[in-house]
């Protein structure tokens, strides 16, 4: 191990260990209770990442799983029911079957990473993505719930400080963050109503946003788990442009636009036809409905 590869990990050692006390003492509070988790494995870190991933809050489909409950699973690295510790939360999403390798070894094989890679198709990152060294994938707040609206927006401002510590000790090459205008827009109102940072942002087209997180220059796009192919074109035309991107108030919104004409018009036409077919399948529902009260009446 280099002295650089030390370095981070000293600091990523005091960070988890500064993290896991307040996520606790959090998670212990009768009106929290949720299971919390990071992504990617920050121990396979060996310098600046050259990318950072940021989804809002890790999701869960089965619902709230308690943190009493994530102590007590065996699936957890075998807390016996004792709290996350520094070791467990750096390992990020560890959660494993016995006999099965960890969630976080099987990130390749997710639906989402699929679309993300593609997203990053047309990028030098699309390489980037494969090596775990070079790459963390973490969220604004570890807490885990179904969907991000699931996330107070108390118990983001709470947690979010976290993981700007831990862009501060990182400090990543580049910073994209999922969700596009939904994450854009809460840390938007959380900013407005904290001390912590500082945040502003524009639009480029569709769903994809660039911001500034204090001083540092950052990405959004849509959450690739379940888009179209034409949204997520729309993102790999788009990127390469962002990317290049050094100062933030010199963006050429319309330039970009003008070069991703074409992605942008399919992607308008999608949303439209999906619309379009929506509209009839109500009409079609309302026209049922009306015929069987009459046939009833």
């Amino acid at each position: 191990m280099n002295n650089e590869q030390n370095n981070i990990q000293a600091k990523l050692e005091k960070w988890a260990e500064d993290t896991v006390k307040a996520y606790h003492q959090i998670a212990t509070r009768d009106d929290v209770n949720i299971a919390y988790y990071t992504q990617s494995d920050l121990s396979l870190l060996s310098e600046e990442p050259e990318l950072m991933i940021v989804g809002i809050n890790p999701g869960n489909p089965y619902g709230i799983t308690p943190y009493t409950e994530q102590c007590k699973n065996k699936n957890w690295s075998y807390l016996y029911n004792n709290p996350l510790d520094k070791n467990h939360l750096w390992k990020g999403n560890y959660c494993k079957e016995e006999g099965k390798t960890s969630s976080w070894d099987n990130h390749k094989k997710w639906k989402y990473w699929a679309g993300l890679k593609s997203c990053l198709s047309q990028t030098a990152l699309s390489t980037v993505i494969n090596d775990d060294s070079k790459i963390i994938v973490t969220n604004a707040s570890f807490f885990s719930t179904e969907k991000a609206d699931g996330i107070s927006e108390s118990l983001l401002t709470e947690t979010i400080p976290y993981t700007l510590d831990l862009i501060h000790i990182t400090t990543p090459n580049n910073i994209i963050f999922l969700s596009g205008k939904k994450c854009f827009e809460r840390l938007c109102r959380l900013s407005k109503s904290s001390q912590l940072f500082q945040f502003e942002y524009k639009h480029i087209c569709g769903n994809i946003f660039v911001g500034i997180l204090n001083k540092k220059y950052c990405i959004g796009i849509p959450h690739p788990a379940y888009k179209t192919n034409e949204e997520i074109k729309l993102v790999a035309s788009v990127l390469p442009s962002l990317l290049k991107v050094s100062n933030y108030e010199n963006i050429d919104v319309e330039l970009i636009r003008k070069r991703c004409a074409k992605q942008i018009k399919e992607y308008e036409d999608r949303i439209y036809n999906h619309k379009k077919s929506n509209n009839k399948q109500v009409k079609i529902s309302n026209i049922k409905s009306i015929v069987q009260q009459v046939t009833s009446s």
